[in-house]
């Protein structure tokens, strides 16, 4: 029978298994860590925007409702604050979709994007 214990750890040295910095692999893995960072920064970006969309539609929601205002005024507020929050609450889905790196948030965030200049190009 034999007294090799299964559940014991390898028994390789560490600087055989080493791969080489100046290696081709290496340069790919370092790329696409670079790349993946960049990607996660942008979600991190989306969150902020949504955030401080989310605030604005607040802003809005209860600093838009006076008692001598007229009737249009505070359905336009209204209208402006549920807008906000909504695009604001469809960024931060779109920055945790970013941040995990799925396929729709791609899609997704070309939709806000295209959105927004539409937004500004009509608008201003």
């Amino acid at each position: 029978m034999s007294t090799v214990n299964p559940y014991a750890p390898p028994k390789a040295h560490v600087e055989d298994v080493g791969v080489s910095e100046d290696s081709a692999a290496e340069t790919v893995r370092r790329e696409y860590i670079k790349h993946e960072a960049s990607v996660r920064s942008i979600g991190a970006l989306y969150y902020l925007g949504g955030g401080f969309m989310v605030l604005a539609a607040l802003g809005f929601a209860l600093g838009g409702f006076e008692p001598a205002a007229a009737a249009n005024a505070a359905a336009i507020t209204v209208i402006v604050s549920v807008f906000y929050g909504a695009l604001g609450t469809v960024s931060i889905v779109v920055a945790y979709g970013i941040r995990r790196l799925q396929p729709w948030a791609r899609i997704a965030s070309i939709v806000l994007i295209l959105g927004a200049f539409l937004a500004a190009a009509l608008g201003g």
